[in-house]
């Protein structure tokens, strides 16, 4: 459903940036789909696999909605309500989803990532954000806001947006500085006002546009400098710049030796 929602609305580039379940749903199309147009994720409060404390929050909300007054405040929101609650709260309850776990997305991530959650989240804690932290490939930039739960763009609004433009703005500058290097080493024109690092604090108006006549290969060339070739030793890439961490070399198996010590491994993949 999503890569007809966004043909349907045509996207061109951007940041893909989703709530909750929504996160997670972002987080398995950037690391699984392969959709070069997506540049990086917004990830507030995902989920990649069920923990106890999450599904007893579950199950006290399934409480509230047939005993308190959740589904009157619900219904403002949705045509019909039931079938909007049950259809969220019976699949997380469902036995057999207790074994749920989605971790192996976030192996494939190659496009950085800002992950948002509040330490006080009902639904999960912070060991969905440790997960990420641990197994991510790609630049991540990490919001652990106290006194927040499940929802931080409406508990802290102020705070989260201040963290989302900050990260989007970042990935803007970084990518003009990318795509005017390939342009000159592949010997494109350049537009008249595009971005000069030290010269210009954010790329000029109209600078995008040029580019997307250019963009498949200024795209490619993105995805395939963003790590180190196997076998080299690790040093700072194209986007290790985006936080200025040292990105390992790794393969599309993304086996532990690749992942930790930038070696080969008898991998064939």
């Amino acid at each position: 459903m999503l890569p007809a929602v966004l043909d349907g609305i045509g996207f061109r580039r951007g940041v893909l940036l989703g709530h909750s379940d929504g996160a997670t749903i972002a987080a398995l199309y950037g690391g699984l789909s392969g959709d070069l147009r997506v540049r990086g994720l917004v990830l507030i409060a995902p989920h990649f696999f069920t923990e106890p404390e999450g599904l007893q929050a579950i199950a006290d909300a399934r409480l509230q909605y047939q005993t308190g007054n959740l589904r009157q405040r619900l219904g403002k929101y949705h045509a019909d309500v039931d079938c909007a609650f049950t259809g969220w709260n019976d699949a997380w309850l469902d036995p057999e989803f207790r074994d749920w776990n989605v971790t192996d997305a976030i192996d494939h991530l190659r496009i950085p990532v800002l992950a948002i959650q509040g330490r006080e989240d009902a639904y999960g804690t912070l060991a969905q954000i440790e997960e990420i932290e641990n197994r991510i490939y790609s630049p991540l930039e990490t919001e652990l806001l106290s006194g927040c739960g499940h929802a931080p763009h409406l508990e802290q609004e102020s705070k989260t947006l201040q963290a989302v433009t900050g990260f989007v703005d970042r990935l803007n500058r970084i990518e003009a500085v990318e795509v005017a290097l390939s342009l000159k080493s592949s010997q494109l024109p350049m537009p008249p006002h595009a971005h000069v690092p030290g010269q210009n604090d954010r790329p000029a108006e109209g600078f995008f546009d040029f580019v997307e006549a250019h963009a498949a290969d200024t795209r490619q060339l993105r995805r395939l400098t963003s790590t180190t070739s196997p076998g080299r030793t690790p040093s700072i890439c194209s986007t290790g710049a985006f936080t200025g961490k040292p990105m390992k070399c790794w393969k599309p198996c993304g086996c532990e030796l690749h992942k930790t010590a930038g070696n080969e491994c008898s991998c064939r993949e």
